[in-house]
Order: C-alpha cells, then structure tokens, then sequence
C-alpha cells in the first residue's frame, strides 16, 4: 500500500516536470523567435539606411558634375535627377523604389551655392525616415583667386 503511494506520488511529479519542462521549452523558443525576428527587421532597416546615404552622396556628386559642365546649370529650387549621358536637373523629387531623393539648389551669393541633397523613405513600421548631405559649391572657373574660402561663401 505504501509502495502503491509511493509510485502515484512519483507519476505525478514526472507529469508536473513534463509540463514545467514543456513551459520552459516553449517560453525559450518564443524568446529566440522574437530576437530573430528583431535581428531581421535590424538588418533590413540597416540596409534601407545604407541605401539612402549611397543614394543622397551619389546627388551630392551629380551636382558636383553638373556644376563642372556649367555653374549656371544648379538653379535655385528643389529638384530631381536625371541622367543619360550625363546628370541633369528636372522640376521634381525623384523616385527611386520606395526612396525620393530630393536636391535642394540654394544661392549664397553670385559664386557659391549650397546644395543639400536629401532621401526620404518610409520603414516597416510607417515611420518616414530621412538621409541627407550638404555642401557648397563655388563657380571655381570665375571665383576670383585672392581672397579666402570664407569670402566666397559670404561669411
């Protein structure tokens, strides 16, 4: 009768370790599940970020190549890119997958001009995200050559 107690007793308490044990098991598989999906979704916004700073340094250096071909050809405004044989400016934000890129053209004074070039997009999450790079540029043919690079930029 003891030894019949004894055995109850012991099933029982292999049936409380196997659903204490299945718990565990579970709870570290749903905690390993969420750092993989955490790690994916890192990556990814990691990527779309990489993507729009290569985007807004490459409008960086199309304007660069524009104002080498013509200083005049950087017009003050917002502008797109576009390029063929080479880059040009067009009248609006330009699209490129789910990034717009946006070159923002503004006068410093008759020989130097800032450009910001800027990427916007929206991550996984709806949150609108931006990238941007700016600089100045000076007509570098006609700037006079005394003076320093504080003169040019008007400062």
């Amino acid at each position: 009768m003891v030894s019949d107690k004894k055995k109850l007793n012991q099933q029982g308490f292999s049936l409380i370790e196997i659903i204490l044990s299945s718990g565990l098991v579970g709870l570290f598989a749903l905690a390993f599940l969420g750092v993989l999906g955490f790690s994916q979704e890192s990556t990814l916004r990691a990527g779309q970020r990489n993507r729009a700073i290569f985007l807004a340094e490459e409008g960086i250096e199309a304007a660069r190549s524009i104002r080498d071909e013509n200083f005049a050809s950087l017009t003050v405004g917002d502008h797109g890119l576009s390029s063929g044989a080479k880059w040009n400016l067009t009248g609006q934000a330009e699209a490129i997958e789910n990034f717009t890129r946006t070159l923002t053209v503004t006068d410093i004074n008759s020989q130097t001009k800032q450009v910001t070039s800027q990427v916007v997009w929206k991550q996984t999450g709806g949150n609108q995200v931006s990238a941007s790079f700016s600089t100045l540029f000076t007509d570098w043919r006609t700037a006079a050559s005394t003076g320093t690079s504080t003169q040019f930029c008007g400062i």
